[in-house]
């Protein structure tokens, strides 16, 4: 699986990886629909949202990526770090991988 790898978000690709979709729902291009169980219901965000939500925490460190396969888009991850009692921490906010590519064990560890 060496062609999974990290881009950064660019003019060039960030509305390709904000369409993507957790659900295969087909998106407007305005909004996602994401289907969850209602105890997973906090953990989802749409990736506008995700990308809105990085930008804001920019300055605390946030960065987004967008993960591709194959050259493909298949997901986003967002990761910020953040200081408590005295340790940096490493919080990775957000992650998802849309629903056609789910199952395929791309976020497995090698």
């Amino acid at each position: 699986m060496t062609s999974l790898e990290l881009v950064d978000i660019t003019p060039g690709n960030w509305r390709a990886l904000a369409r993507l979709q957790i659900d295969g729902s087909q998106s407007t291009g305005h909004s996602q629909r994401v289907t969850v169980d209602g105890s997973q219901q906090g953990f989802v965000a749409n990736n506008p949202l995700i990308l809105a939500r990085a930008y804001a925490y920019r300055r605390e460190g946030a960065q987004v990526w967008g993960i591709q396969y194959m050259r493909t888009p298949v997901g986003l991850p967002m990761q910020r770090d953040y200081v408590q009692d005295g340790k940096t921490c490493c919080d990775l906010d957000r992650f998802m991988i849309a629903a056609e590519f789910q199952g395929r064990g791309l976020a497995r560890r090698p």
